[in-house]
């Protein structure tokens, strides 16, 4: 039991056969790869995020100075009626 609970020591590269030696060089590309994927994928949704928020900023700005307008309008509608 106590032989299955304690890992057995990996022998240093130099050791290993040369098939292995070469997945755990394809091992290792792979995972810069993934990694440059997950940073690329994090930039463009950094730029996405940004790119929405200023759209959003002028949608709201928009709106709201629509909504003045229409308001001033029709106060001016309102008075011309009464006066």
């Amino acid at each position: 039991m106590s032989e299955a609970s304690t890992p057995q020591p990996t022998p240093p590269a130099e050791q290993l056969p040369w098939g292995i030696s070469y997945l755990r060089e394809d091992i290792q590309d792979l995972r810069n790869e993934v990694r440059n994927i997950h940073n690329r994928i994090d930039e463009t949704a950094r730029y996405l995020s940004d790119r929405i928020d200023a759209r959003f900023t002028s949608l709201v700005t928009t709106i709201v100075a629509i909504g003045g307008v229409i308001i001033s309008l029709v106060a001016v509608v309102i008075v011309m009626v009464k006066g």
